[in-house]
């Protein structure tokens, strides 16, 4: 029986709240969040974080702990200070995962006090290795001056490249932006450009999973 989905924008256009439009959301997105934690690179760890199984990976490596970390903070409360430290270790080893989903501890005041500045930062440090999620969540913040000056034309810069990455969020509020007039003037032929893009993606993917529902 052929699987009936839902296209992958569509979903996230049923989100009541998108990051541009919600005032108390300031970053969009976890590194990581589509990965399995129960394939054969799954990792045990307690709630330090201390590892009890690693099947793969060295313990040390910045994507280890940046694994780790993400498992923690599913068990959520009482994962959290467990997961930060661990993203602290990996960001501080320069890997950009772990500087993204530190920052948004840092915004959501998960397992440390929040802190928009250094969470800003973080963003910048990821975003400037490409991170598509920490790109978008800079622009936002330079949009908003939320943790940093505001600067709406590199606010906008940041969103676009996480968007040209294929980060369909991004596209999702470039299309609001342009099509509202929200911090922007309205530009119709913008939002049709990230409409056309999320589409692109969109028929990528189809293609792809046709490729294995066909096997």
């Amino acid at each position: 029986m052929k699987k009936i989905l839902l296209p992958y924008h569509r979903l996230l256009l049923m989100v009541i709240f998108l990051c541009l439009t919600a005032d108390n959301l300031l970053a969009c997105g976890w590194w990581g969040d589509g990965e399995s934690l129960m394939d054969d690179e799954s990792i045990t760890v307690d709630g330090n974080g201390r590892i009890i199984q690693n099947n793969t990976l060295d313990d040390e490596s910045p994507e280890a702990l940046t694994q780790r970390a993400n498992k923690l903070r599913h068990y959520g409360q009482s994962g959290f200070v467990g997961a930060t430290r661990l993203y602290r270790q990996a960001a501080k080893k320069g890997y950009a995962p772990a500087q993204n989903n530190l920052g948004e501890m840092y915004v959501k005041g998960q397992g440390v006090a929040s802190n928009l500045n250094y969470a800003a930062e973080l963003f910048r440090l990821a975003a400037l290795q490409g991170e598509a999620h920490a790109q978008h969540s800079l622009g936002i913040m330079l949009i908003k001056g939320k943790g940093i000056l505001p600067d709406v034309t590199k606010g906008l810069q940041w969103i676009e490249k996480s968007a040209e990455a294929d980060h369909i969020s991004a596209s999702i509020d470039l299309i609001k932006l342009y099509s509202d007039g929200i911090y922007v003037k309205k530009n119709q032929n913008k939002a049709n450009y990230w409409r056309k893009k999320i589409d692109d993606i969109e028929k990528t993917k189809d293609s792809i999973d046709n490729v294995f529902e066909n096997e």
